[in-house]
Order: structure tokens, then sequence, then C-alpha cells
């Protein structure tokens, strides 16, 4: 309850409403259609809430609420944090780009790229985020693993890392070695960096389904071949080796949304996914964004791992914080 909030409760009770309605039309009611319902709204473990303590029983007199308050408690907020990205150039990057942009839990927002995003630095100014782009000309990983620390050496708080980065399209065109440079080394190098900060102790990660670290190397490397599954394995392999704490890992099957995806293929798929086996179902960039958000705002004590079903949930999930 905030400014006049306070003296509503009386109109309410005057209206008809009896004190308790009056006082859950403010409280537990009102965490509903701001779409926060699981964290706000009550007293109880995981949940955020501020008490008012008032001298006397507001459920019989309304008034209390604003005429009796002896102390009141706020709880602390989680301080905004930094998000660096790896791969907003992409498809699955820009959407993600977007949700951080747009969301209040992070006051930073650093890039790590070849060249600068128009698009973002507009989407920044109009947002009031902080955006700092660290460029990267020579995406190697010595190269990119110093711009991670020297992008996070000035960041107070605590940042959080996204990796999206990897090959899209035309790995049957490249050898195995040529796929390793960029999905296992450039991940690995980005992982090392945000380890070797100190600040980053949580890093979400989109693979792909399937992904195996034990699977064949021959084969074409196309999507979903064998050889292409063990890049992507031994990718996760080596982030989870070599960078923070809390490594997620998303894995996709086919995106709706991405430049690699057909709009009409994406269309039949989302119509026949009721057949479709629950982790190869499509899913659209802005759901794979929003699930590594809010997977990263709940803070797990420890790496999950994130298919169709987990993603789709994770998605749907609110965090404590709000838009911008």
């Amino acid at each position: 309850m905030f400014g006049e909030n306070t003296r509503k409760q009386a109109w309410f009770v005057e209206a008809g409403r009896t004190p308790v309605q009056a006082l859950a039309l403010s409280i537990t009611d009102a965490a509903t259609p701001l779409g926060q319902p699981t964290p706000l709204g009550r007293i109880a473990a995981g949940y955020v809430a501020d008490i008012v303590a008032v001298d006397g029983d507001p459920t019989k007199d309304i008034r209390m609420v604003s005429n009796s308050v002896r102390s009141v408690m706020i709880t602390p907020r989680p301080a905004a944090r930094t998000a660096i990205i790896l791969g907003a150039s992409g498809s699955v990057g820009g959407a993600l780009l977007r949700a951080l942009l747009h969301d209040d839990a992070f006051a930073h927002v650093v890039t790590l790229s070849r060249r600068s995003l128009p698009g973002a630095v507009a989407l920044a100014q109009k947002t009031g985020c902080t955006l700092h782009e660290q460029l990267v000309p020579e995406m190697r990983p010595a190269a990119l693993e110093a711009a991670t620390i020297d992008a996070l050496r000035e960041m107070n708080g605590e940042a959080v890392g996204f990796s999206v980065l990897g090959i899209g399209q035309g790995t049957a065109k490249l050898t195995i070695a040529e796929h390793r440079a960029v999905d296992v080394e450039l991940n690995a190098a980005f992982a090392r960096g945000l380890r070797a900060s100190g600040i980053v102790h949580q890093l979400a990660y989109m693979s792909a389904v399937g992904a195996d670290p034990q699977a064949k190397t021959t084969g074409s490397g196309a999507a979903g071949t064998a050889r292409y599954n063990r890049v992507k394995g031994e990718s996760e392999a080596a982030v989870r080796a070599q960078g923070p704490d809390v490594v997620s890992v998303f894995r996709p099957s086919l995106i709706i949304g991405s430049t690699h995806t057909p709009r009409i293929l994406g269309a039949l798929l989302q119509l026949f996914s009721f057949i479709t086996p629950a982790r190869y179902r499509a899913i659209t960039v802005q759901q794979i964004a929003s699930a590594m958000v809010n997977t990263v705002k709940a803070q797990p004590a420890s790496g999950g791992m994130f298919q169709y079903p987990e993603m789709m949930a994770a998605s749907e999930r609110g965090g404590v914080s709000g838009a911008r």
C-alpha cells in the first residue's frame, strides 16, 4: 500500500466492502494484475513483503491503516545487476538483449561483439538502461577472454552472464575443427573470463537439443546430426568445467523467429506440436530469452538442464522485478 491507498481502504468499506476485503484489494488481490501473484502479496518464505504495524485491528476498524501506523519494515530489494551477453547479434541474442534492456533488475547490460549494434544502442537510450558495447574485432579465444574481464572490471556489484553464441546454419560446410573453434573455444573463453572477473557466479548458456559429448564425430555436421551434437556436447562440458559456479544450460530444438527457420516451417511445427515429443517442440526466440532471464533472476543454487518443457515453465515464471 502506498500513496493514497491507505485512505482508499476506508472508501472501499464505505462502498460496502468488509475491512478484510478492502485490505485484500491492496495486498493479495493487487499482486495478480501486476503479473506477480507468486512473489508478492503475503508474508511467507520466498515472498517479498513490506510490513506495516498498526496500533489496533484493521480487520475491525479499517481506519487503523492510515491513522494508527506505529512502524514500517521495508524489505530490501535485490540490487540491480549487470548482464553481459555473448552472441547478441543473432536472433535469440536480439530477443535476449531486448528482454534485458526492458527489465529493471539489470542496471547495466554489456555486449561482446565484433561490431556495434545500432538497434541496441537506440533501445538502451529509450529504456534508460546503461549499455556498454565491448567490441572484439578479432573474435579469438584469448582476445575474447581478455575483453570479458576488461568489460567487467569497472562494474560494481553482481554480474550475470548469458551466451547464445553458436553457428546457426552452414555447419555441414565446416570441418569439425572449424565448428569447434566457435561453439566450443569461444564459449569456453567467455566462461573463463566470467569466472576470472570474480563477480560473475551465474551463466545461462544456450546449446541445442541432443547435445552429447560422446556422440560420433563422423557425418556431415548439419544440425541434428551426430557430429553437430558432439560439438554442442563438448561446448556444454567446456563451459561447465571452466565457467562460473552455476551454469544453466538451455537446449532448444527448432527456434521460431530465428532467421534460420523458414516461417512456414515454424507455423507447421506449432500446428502439429501435439504429436511432437516434448523436448523437440518448436520454441520462439522470445520464450527462450524469457526463460534465460527468469532463471538467472531466480538465482538458482546449482545449474540445471532446460529443454522445451522446462524452458516453457521458466518463460512463464515472472520475476520480482518490473519492466522499464
